[in-house]
């Protein structure tokens, strides 16, 4: 048995920018910073937010750690999933799965993520993100 809190965020469109859902509300609801993995290949992708307090960093390649018969890393625009971990374990271990991507086209639409914090998990998905966009300092 596995004890986790679990944080579910969904909204319908027009109440506000759907685009901006892992910046506006799960970020925030988290109270983390964010590795988003989504499918870049649309028009009007969103670029990294590094504005304060949470920073939402967009994902660019995947990979399985090194070892005995691990595939090499790939491109996050090959891979259509939409997924993001906190960056780091400070504010909760945390992992979410949804359906929404970080583009412009994604206001028309509703959709949401669910989330866990759970250290087993959270590492399991944050060993994938191999290379993501930074903030500037």
């Amino acid at each position: 048995m596995c004890a986790a809190t679990c944080v579910c965020v969904s909204q319908s469109p027009p109440l506000s920018s759907l685009s901006a859902l892992y910046h506006s509300w799960v970020a925030p609801a988290l109270g983390s910073d964010l590795l988003v993995q989504f499918w870049p290949n649309s028009a009007g992708v969103l670029p990294s937010n590094c504005s304060p307090p949470q920073h939402v960093l967009n994902v660019q390649e995947i990979g399985f750690p090194p070892g005995a018969g691990a595939p090499p890393p790939f491109s996050s625009h090959v891979d259509h999933s939409k997924w993001c971990v906190s960056e780091g374990e400070a504010a909760g271990a945390w992992t979410c799965v949804g359906d929404v991507n970080r583009d412009q086209g994604e206001e028309r639409r509703g959709g949401g993520t669910v989330c866990i914090d759970n250290r087993l998990v959270w590492k399991s998905y944050r060993q994938l993100v191999q290379k993501y966009s930074k903030c500037e300092d």
